[in-house]
């Protein structure tokens, strides 16, 4: 039996409860293909998982680690093996904290000529996500009025750009402090509010900021209401996280009114059609961008994977600007 390095949560708790222990290597389904990791992406569903506050689907690998980026070593029966060989990004269903892991070949894409593996790693979970919920859910189209919150984080780095290079009329950005809201400037934010200093619902309405069309929002909380009041008439409010809180206060009155879309999703539960089509959105539509270099991955810090506790810390830090990454094999 071959064995690989990979990552395990002894119990829920803090990054100490994270260690490295040896797994069997996994063998491909018959749709799927087995990459040999080059690096993982880090993303919030990971510390969640380890707190014990994200159960993954009952179908799902145990084992953290939503995007990676390797070498195609194996195909399932399904695959064509010309396969075999090619450098890929994917977004995994679990396993990419691994030296190896299987993945269903329609959720890989062909790594840009410009990108290295580490920056390659963190695209999927963050592009993919921003796709779904901007692009296939909310609509985005030229001219629309866009609000992200988190906007120096993965999703929001990745989210403002998209936007822009969509044709938005207005992207602002909310952030918690002045370095992370001149980071969201530098990546093309309009406005940029500093949540932590400033009510940023006042701040907007101060603005020559008529309302938006869509708000991204990781918040939920208090400040969802804020969200809806900032909405335009058929403005779409699009949640993917609730860092402030689950429990909101929905004013119907102005659902109706405005015709408001309140709406969200997570990605993981998502079928694999839905991920395949999500897949190639990303492709058609951020791959140019990628290769002209308008498109911009910021890998804020490395960390080996022996180090894997150190950059669940930076990341519930909130300290960093775009995606954190584990390194899994330098070769």
């Amino acid at each position: 039996m071959q064995l690989m390095k990979a990552v395990n949560i002894k119990a829920p708790g803090s990054s100490d409860q994270l260690e490295i222990i040896e797994e069997k290597i996994p063998t491909p389904k018959r749709d799927q293909v087995l990459i040999k990791i080059k690096a993982a992406g880090v993303n919030r569903p990971d510390i969640l998982q380890r707190l014990g506050l994200y159960k993954p689907p009952e179908d799902a690998s145990p084992i953290l680690g939503l995007e990676i980026s390797g070498e195609i070593v194996a195909t399932g029966k399904q695959v064509p093996v010309d396969l075999v060989g090619q450098a890929v990004l994917a977004l995994t269903h679990g396993g990419g904290y691994a030296e190896y892991c299987a993945v269903n070949y329609q959720h890989c894409l062909p790594i840009p000529s410009n990108l290295d593996f580490y920056q390659a790693a963190c695209l999927p979970e963050t592009t993919f996500t921003v796709y779904f919920n901007l692009f296939q859910i909310g609509g985005l189209k030229a001219g629309d009025k866009v609000l992200i919150h988190g906007g120096s984080g993965g999703i929001g780095s990745a989210a403002i750009q998209m936007a822009k290079l969509a044709g938005a009329e207005i992207v602002a950005a909310t952030a918690g402090s002045e370095q992370h809201c001149n980071f969201c400037r530098e990546l093309g934010a309009d406005y940029v509010f500093d949540y932590r200093r400033e009510s940023f619902f006042d701040k907007i309405k101060e603005s020559d900021i008529s309302g938006f069309d869509i708000i991204l929002d990781i918040l939920g909380g208090s400040s969802f209401e804020h969200n809806l009041s900032l909405l335009n008439r058929r403005g779409r409010h699009i949640s993917i996280a609730y860092l402030s809180g689950q429990n909101v206060k929905l004013d119907i009155g102005k659902l109706m009114t405005h015709q408001i879309i309140v709406t969200g999703s997570t990605l993981r539960p998502q079928n694999s059609v839905v991920k395949s089509s999500i897949a190639n959105g990303v492709k058609n539509f951020l791959w140019p961008h990628i290769e002209s270099e308008k498109f911009k991955i910021y890998v804020d810090r490395k960390f080996e994977l022996s180090d894997v506790k150190n950059a669940h810390n930076y990341m519930e830090s909130r300290e960093h600007n775009g995606k954190i990454c584990l390194i899994i094999d330098k070769t």
